[in-house]
Parts: C-alpha cells; structure tokens; sequence
C-alpha cells in the first residue's frame, strides 16, 4: 500500500513573509494567533473584511471560554467561534437587528426543551418538522426567526408534554 502524497506535506504552516515568522505551538493555535494566516469573512451586510479578534475588544473583557469572534468593525457585525477556531463559526453573521431577533427566537424556544418539556433533540425535532429542513438559530435570517418565535409561542401554549405525541 503507497503512502498518498498529500501525507507526505508538512504539518507547518507557511511562513510569514511580511514578518518571516511560522507561528508557535500547534496546527490550530498558529492559525489562531497568527493574524495573516487566519481565515477571512467577508461581512454580508458591508461586504468588508472581519477581523478575527478577542471579544474582549468589543465587550471591555473576555466572556467565556470560545472568546474569539469574526467582527466587522464598521456595521458592527459579528459572529462567534467554536472553541476559538476560526475555521468553525457559530452561524453566520449578524448585525446589531438580527442579533436581536436570534435571542428572541432563542428567548422563545429555548423553554421548550430547558424546562424539561420536551427533550432539546425532540424540541428541535420538532421545529425541523415545522419548517421542513434542519434549522439553526445562529444561521437563520430575521424573518425565519420571527417564525420560530410563533412556533415556540405555539407549542408552549398548547401544552407540550414529554413524550412525543401530545395526549389527545
């Protein structure tokens, strides 16, 4: 059995040439703290470069343990990361508005399954059903949020049990 020859490439990341540097320490913490060999997002709402940055620059300190974000600076557009990977975004980006309307959605649906009414796999089951394809809260636009908050209105206020058919 051959060996493929993209084995065979190095695990180091190319060096910087503005700085001549490689980076320190692992695959990902090089990507991560080595500011020209991060990925970039484009911002939808400005069409700019985010910057990959600390939350501690937009919020005064750091808040949890995936402190890292994409930020566009001039519409103040951003969105988190997975275990500081830039290469893993929470969803997509959000302006201030639809920030809003995803803690809403949030606000809403979240009850379902924190209160102990339905399981969270079951509630998101049930939301998927809804809208007919698999629905993430972090990707979804404001209009898909203002449906998930009547989604969630609905199934709270009709009475949402356990089980996976609601008693007759």
């Amino acid at each position: 059995m051959s060996i493929s020859p993209l084995a065979r490439v190095s695990w180091r990341l190319p060096v910087c040439l503005p700085c001549k540097e490689w980076g320190q320490g692992s695959y990902r913490s090089r990507l991560r703290y080595h500011p020209r060999l991060v990925s970039t997002m484009k911002c939808p709402f400005c069409h700019k470069e985010a910057e990959f940055v600390d939350n501690k620059e937009i919020y005064g300190q750091r808040f949890g343990k995936s402190y890292m974000v994409y930020w566009c600076r001039p519409c103040d557009a951003r969105v988190g990361t997975h275990h500081n990977d830039p290469l893993k975004p929470l969803g997509t980006m959000a302006d201030y508005e639809l920030r809003e309307w995803r803690k809403h959605a949030h606000d809403a649906f979240d009850p379902l399954w924190k209160l102990g009414r339905l399981s969270r796999d079951e509630a998101y089951r049930r939301l998927n059903t809804a809208f007919g394809r698999e629905i993430h809260i972090g990707e979804s636009d404001i209009e898909t949020c203002k449906r998930i908050v009547m989604i969630a209105t609905t199934l709270l206020t009709k009475g949402v049990y356990i089980c996976a058919q609601d008693p007759a």
